[in-house]
């Protein structure tokens, strides 16, 4: 059994879908100050990795056909019937293993800068915290260790 719906209600369920999935990633982190700018990165990656990422349809499109949009065709599908080939090159289980990766890398990268500044610097135990930073109103006498001289270098 083939299951098919219909394109609208297709990108509708994308849409539903990444607003929900950005609503539940807010409630997860509900007992925190979440502040507009957050709530709107939040939605917009959401939107942009479950809904906007169908756009490569319309790349696909416009390679096909060039800027004369027919817009039952697009709906329908007419650039994979008229070309044989399907791109859709953003829809890829690959991506998430690149994404993946990147994110790996830019976790180690920054693991090893904060190990590296914890040890070299005069930093309190929580100071590379950010929510500790927040709690404490981000004043510099609790970012740094108790005995360190923060005047040290202005006397």
């Amino acid at each position: 059994m083939r299951f098919y719906i219909a394109l609208f209600h297709h990108e509708l369920l994308h849409f539903f879908s990444s607003i929900l999935s950005g609503g539940i990633t807010l409630l997860l982190f509900y007992r925190f100050k979440v502040s507009k700018i957050s709530i709107l990165v939040v939605f917009s990656s959401a939107l942009i990795g479950g809904f906007f990422i169908d756009l490569d349809h319309l790349i696909d499109y416009i390679a096909t056909y060039g800027f004369h949009f027919n817009l039952n065709c697009f709906l329908h599908g007419c650039q994979y019937l008229a070309t044989k080939h399907v791109y859709i090159i953003f829809h890829g289980w690959e991506l998430i293993v690149v994404l993946a990766v990147i994110a790996g890398l830019l976790l180690t990268g920054l693991l090893a800068h904060l190990i590296i500044d914890s040890i070299t610097n005069e930093i309190a135990l929580f100071g590379y915290s950010f929510f500790y930073r927040l709690f404490n109103n981000f004043e510099l006498e609790k970012f740094t260790k108790p005995h360190y001289d923060i005047y040290q270098f202005i006397k």
